[in-house]
């Protein structure tokens, strides 16, 4: 079970980019996303976490697997923080 999550993407030259977080006990979730190295837009939500949630590179393991027929929710920050169900991975 996910408990917390977050990671920081960046840009070639090494500025920061976007950080994502997600604290499933509180349900607490953030995008934030820098330009030129500061803040520029930040989006949060209380977010309800199925037990079933996975984010970032541990929703690849089902691909390494070899599991296909797997049902799942999936954390992300398209646009704003959400839980998406994945069905047929």
């Amino acid at each position: 079970m996910l408990v917390t999550y977050e990671h920081s993407f960046f840009n070639a030259d090494q500025t920061l980019q976007r950080v994502v977080s997600l604290d499933s006990r509180t349900g607490a979730a953030s995008c934030k996303i820098y330009q030129d190295g500061k803040l520029d837009e930040q989006h949060q939500a209380d977010l309800s976490i199925p037990p079933d949630t996975y984010a970032g590179v541990a929703q690849i393991v089902f691909i390494q697997g070899g599991i296909h027929d797997i049902r799942f929710h999936s954390f992300n920050c398209a646009s704003k923080p959400r839980i998406s169900p994945r069905k047929r991975w």
